[in-house]
């Protein structure tokens, strides 16, 4: 889910990269692991997200030195884009096959919800609809189990306090967003005070005060992901609370229904270029967005172009925190055979070389930012140093002129990350929450009527 050359590119080397029968013994041809081969009891099974396969290919290939002997099989899901109904169908026999105690061995899961740079619609279809609910079933094995220590250990700060929080963890994250907002230095004298508010409604109650009404608009891209970006729970439903669940949806219709500035939802190219229109023109006084399909790196670039510096400031969560959305990670099945073999994959692909994240190798974090600790600066630094080394042509917004980013403006990315104190991945459930909020927002229902739908969908089966 990171951009549209990264889609049509993966989509191009797929059939070359899947001919490889020493990394790939099956991806794309079987509707479930090991249907047409009779050592397949033996092979680690890896389910994998079509997109994803080159980064796979890569990370197989880097054990192969190590563990020459083992046999790999993947299971690829088709993009939604290429085939949904397929996609769909391979979702649910290997749903099927988990609750039946068998299945691939890992899952290596795109969870990142964004505004598909194909389609044009919010990514959904993940493997896992409600992932806190399968893993209740006893799907999943605890992470812990098979994370080594001395890999735990070279993770960020965040993350290992995270891990060390809880007793069973069921997805290891290996690439992650933030959501958040780019400020021209020409706003952040005005968008000051909103960086030091440490909780989420405080946070968009200062937004108000600071800004003009039409400046709500600009949150727009990060709609469905609100609930998310709150949370300092565990899972999507502690989204759910009480005193704050109409808060929200009355923060998502204020959105929704602000006046003024409207972001083209059509192309990744447009957003961009629309978005870096309105900052050097002021009509937006910041960009919010997530930190990779936002493209905060690319319009910082545009904007040092035009001899302006910027910052980035993550949006809190209702714990004076951050909130991380997961968006690569690794799951495991319980009933796996190859726990020993895991393990060393874990240690693998949370290696230094394993997670590099930027363009054009994209690595373990698939894009995203690292969990590895010094990944992120390195990904920034290595990304703004790449872009600066092309013709001006193959830029993405080849009418702007570029410049290098700042390290004051680096640093604010870096010091978002120590923020952070809490991961969550996203699933289904995101966009069912918001597909079910869509009438509110247009007006054809009360908030009492979507949240009563609301309870009664997402919420009541916990107390099944």
């Amino acid at each position: 889910m990171r951009n549209s050359f990264k889609r049509l590119w993966a989509a191009a080397l797929s059939a070359a990269f899947l001919a490889d029968a020493v990394a790939f013994t099956g991806c794309g041809a079987l509707p479930f692991a090991g249907a047409s081969n009779t050592n397949s009891a033996q092979a680690l099974t890896i389910c994998v997200d079509e997109m994803d396969t080159s980064e796979a290919n890569t990370v197989l290939q880097l054990s192969r030195s190590s563990h020459p002997n083992v046999e790999v099989e993947t299971v690829c899901l088709p993009t939604a884009y290429r085939d949904n109904g397929g996609r769909a169908t391979m979702i649910q026999n290997i749903r099927t096959q988990l609750m039946a105690g068998g299945g691939p061995d890992v899952f290596w899961v795109d969870t990142a919800i964004v505004l598909d740079a194909q389609t044009c619609q919010w990514g959904q279809n993940n493997l896992f609809g409600n992932f806190e609910k399968t893993a209740a079933t006893g799907a999943f094995l605890n992470i812990k189990e098979v994370l080594p220590q001395e890999t735990k250990e070279t993770l960020i700060d965040p993350l290992q306090r995270f891990l060390e929080a809880r007793d069973s963890v069921y997805s290891l994250p290996m690439g992650y967003l933030l959501a958040g907002t780019l400020v021209p230095d020409t706003t952040w004298k005005a968008y000051e005070s909103c960086t030091a508010q440490k909780d989420f409604t405080v946070y968009f109650e200062e937004v108000g005060r600071s800004f003009a009404p039409e400046q709500m608009r600009n949150f727009a891209e990060i709609l469905p992901l609100l609930p998310l970006i709150k949370n300092s729970g565990d899972s999507f439903d502690a989204a759910f609370d009480e005193e704050g669940e109409g808060t929200i949806l009355v923060l998502q219709n204020r959105i929704c229904n602000a006046q003024g500035l409207a972001i083209p939802m059509d192309h990744l190219s447009k957003r961009r270029s629309a978005w870096c229109a309105a900052l050097l023109d002021g009509t937006a006084k910041f960009q919010a967005g997530t930190t990779w399909e936002a493209s905060f790196l690319n319009t910082a670039q545009v904007l040092a172009g035009a001899g302006q510096e910027c910052s980035f400031a993550p949006i809190p969560n209702d714990s004076g925190g951050v909130t991380a959305l997961v968006a690569s990670s690794l799951v495991i099945n319980a009933n796996t055979k190859h726990k020993g073999e895991i393990r060393d994959l874990i240690a693998l692909m949370l290696s230094e070389k394993a997670q590099k994240a930027g363009w054009p190798d994209y690595g373990t974090a698939l894009g995203f930012f690292p969990v590895v600790k010094g990944g992120l600066g390195t990904m920034l630094a290595g990304s703004n140093a790449h872009v600066m080394q092309r013709d001006p042509a193959d830029f993405d917004l080849p009418q702007y002129p570029y410049a290098a980013v700042s390290q004051p403006a680096i640093d604010s990315f870096l010091a978002a990350e120590e923020q952070i104190n809490n991961f969550v991945m996203p699933d289904d459930q995101v966009m069912q929450m918001y597909n079910l909020c869509a009438p509110y927002f247009a007006g054809t229902k009360n908030l009492a009527q979507v949240e009563y739908e609301l309870k009664k969908q997402l919420v009541y089966y916990r107390d099944e």
